[in-house]
């Protein structure tokens, strides 16, 4: 299992974009912050930090404001406006019954991700709303599908 520095010693070699959904709330968010920290390299452009709870987001932009963040949800918020992050991380049921949110979140200059996607219908579904990304377990079925190709 790579630790958070392996990953970031990764990202150094590369151009991705990385997510961190934060599975944990208090100390853990500090410690990561320390990682972040005092790592060589600055990856605010491109590492999104995300977690399940508006507090936690909120503690994360009080220790890392210059991070980007996310928030995981299951249910549309009313207004995208009134959850103070760039990114939506979603279930995908929620968008599909409310494909405007996607619209209204990029508006107000926020992404919308959908997870998990591993239908091929679903995918397609996804890329015809468009939400901004795709969690999938068949990354190559969705770019295949993406750039209109058949997938390996």
């Amino acid at each position: 299992m790579p630790t958070i520095p392996d990953l970031l010693d990764y990202m150094v070699t590369t151009t991705s974009f990385a997510y961190f959904d934060i599975k944990c709330t208090g100390t853990c968010i500090d410690v990561l912050a320390a990682v972040l920290e005092t790592y060589a390299h600055n990856f605010t452009e491109r590492l999104y930090l995300g977690a399940n709870t508006q507090a936690d987001v909120a503690r994360i932009a009080q220790l890392l404001p210059d991070y980007k963040r996310s928030i995981v949800m299951s249910v549309l918020p009313s207004d995208p406006d009134d959850v103070d992050v760039e990114n939506f991380n979603m279930n995908f049921s929620p968008i599909q019954n409310d494909p405007t949110f996607v619209a209204r979140a990029n508006a107000n200059n926020q992404t919308v991700f959908a997870w998990t996607i591993n239908s091929e219908s679903g995918m397609a579904e996804a890329l015809s709303i468009p939400v901004n990304g795709v969690v999938t377990d068949y990354p190559d079925v969705f770019m295949a599908l993406r750039d209109g190709r058949r997938a390996k």
